[in-house]
């Protein structure tokens, strides 16, 4: 299952989702597996394991331009704030710069991001399968 979430509401938590009469707690029920920035494809991957292990969801940004990137990023931490925002750029707030939106990440105690992007989707998985992320 795909969710394109590039255009979700200014400022509304993206940590629950609600897809084809399935709910899933980011914050909650799963914990941050995997982390994958690819900057000659602009392309950043998180990989987020559902607690019981039988779901995962991979949120996937392209077309990246990471404003802030801190790590080390924990493997087992929590996403405790993710949502689309604003970007001030000299002096001004955009909700989009040069076709590109912008997305804030806060993880528990181990990190966070600013990230522009031209798209941002989940790829929702039921099986334990790993998907093939690249298009």
């Amino acid at each position: 299952m795909i969710l394109d979430i590039t255009n979700s509401e200014l400022f509304d938590s993206l940590l629950e989702i609600s897809y084809e009469n399935c709910e899933y707690d980011l914050h909650n029920d799963f914990s941050l597996k995997y982390i994958d920035f690819n900057k000659a494809e602009a392309l950043l991957k998180f990989d987020f394991h559902e607690i019981d292990g039988k779901k995962s969801i991979h949120l996937i940004f392209k077309n990246v331009d990471p404003i802030i990137l801190k790590l080390p990023f924990q493997e087992d931490t929590t996403i405790d704030n993710f949502h689309r925002g604003r970007y001030e750029y000299q002096g001004q707030l955009y909700d989009e710069f040069e076709g590109k939106r912008c997305f804030y990440m806060e993880f528990y105690d181990s990190g966070d991001c600013i990230i522009l992007c031209s798209e941002a989707i989940f790829k929702i998985d039921s099986k334990t399968k790993v998907l093939n992320l690249k298009q």
